[in-house]
């Protein structure tokens, strides 16, 4: 019967006993394995294989040669018109093959390798890409472009001698 005399007493709340807190030693607290620390990363999701990107990426932190610099700009003069003109999905391909044939001139003009025809080639070749542009309109920007672009090759000519 002792155990019906303590249902039958008033409960009072209990409180959890004090317990007291010793800090804890750095040394003495047990170290997990590492891979039991770092958070699970979740596994990459596989994605679909997707076509190539049509715009090779250029490396944007390399500071531009400046005889690169003013090749890209002579082949940028009289073109803003026709450049806004293009279809979107001929812009990025304009401009790629624009900074291609910029740096092939300028490789061209550090070989010492460059004739006024390869350059007048290669302007020719860049800006047919131009839908329903006038032949001649093409042949007169050429020229004067690759006359430019030989003016300011023949001093790394000179300096290479």
């Amino acid at each position: 019967m002792p155990q019906e005399s303590k249902a039958k007493a008033p409960l009072a709340p209990e409180r959890p006993p004090e317990i007291e807190k010793v800090p804890e030693a750095p040394e003495l607290t047990p170290r997990l394995p590492e891979a039991a620390e770092a958070p699970k990363v979740p596994e990459e999701i596989p994605r679909k294989a997707s076509a190539p990107p049509l715009v090779a990426p250029t490396p944007a932190a390399l500071p531009k040669d400046p005889t690169l610099r003013q090749i890209e700009s002579i082949l940028e003069e009289n073109l803003q018109e026709v450049y806004s003109g293009l279809p979107a999905e001929l812009k990025p391909q304009f401009r790629s093959k624009g900074e291609e044939v910029a740096r092939t001139i300028r490789e061209m003009a550090r070989s010492a390798s460059m004739k006024a025809r390869k350059v007048l080639k290669l302007i020719k070749g860049w800006l047919k890409m131009i839908p329903g542009v006038s032949r001649f309109f093409l042949e007169q920007e050429a020229a004067i472009k690759a006359q430019k672009i030989m003016e300011i090759a023949a001093p790394d000519k000179s300096k290479q001698k």
